[in-house]
C-alpha cells in the first residue's frame, strides 16, 4: 500500500496534491505547485491517483513541481484521508493535521492568500 505522507512529514509544512496525467484541470495547476515549492520553499507531495507509469513519466519529464511522488493505483489513500477526486490540495501543518481542502485546481489567488 501507498503511506500517508501525513506520518512521513510531521515536523514541517506542506502540501499534499492529488493528481492524474490524464486530468486537464490537474496539468493547468502545476505552473501554481512549482510556485508553491520553489518561491515559497513549500514541500508539495504528489498522490498520483490511478494513472500509469508512461502517463506519469509524460507528465513529469515537463515540469515536475513535487518534492515526492506517491501512486495511488487502487484509489485506498485519496480513500483513506477523504479526498474525493482530482485534483484535490490539502494544506497540512507542522503536527500533520490537514488545515484546508481545496476540492478544485488551485487559483493564483488560492497561493496569494495563503
Amino acid at each position: 500500500g501507498t503511506g500517508l505522507p501525513l506520518r512521513v512529514m510531521k515536523g514541517q509544512a506542506y502540501v499534499i496534491n492529488f493528481f492524474a496525467s490524464w486530468c486537464a484541470p490537474c496539468l493547468a495547476e502545476v505552473p501554481l505547485l512549482d510556485e508553491l515549492r520553489r518561491t515559497h520553499g513549500i514541500p508539495v507531495i504528489g498522490v498520483a491517483w490511478k494513472d500509469t507509469p508512461e502517463g506519469l513519466t509524460r507528465m513529469l519529464a515537463k515540469t515536475n513541481p513535487y518534492s515526492k511522488v506517491l501512486v495511488d493505483e487502487n484509489g485506498e489513500a485519496m480513500l483513506a484521508i477523504g479526498a474525493t477526486g482530482v485534483p484535490e490540495t490539502l494544506v497540512v501543518d507542522a503536527n500533520g493535521i490537514i488545515r484546508e481542502r481545496i476540492r478544485s485546481n488551485l487559483q493564483p489567488e488560492d497561493i496569494a492568500q495563503r
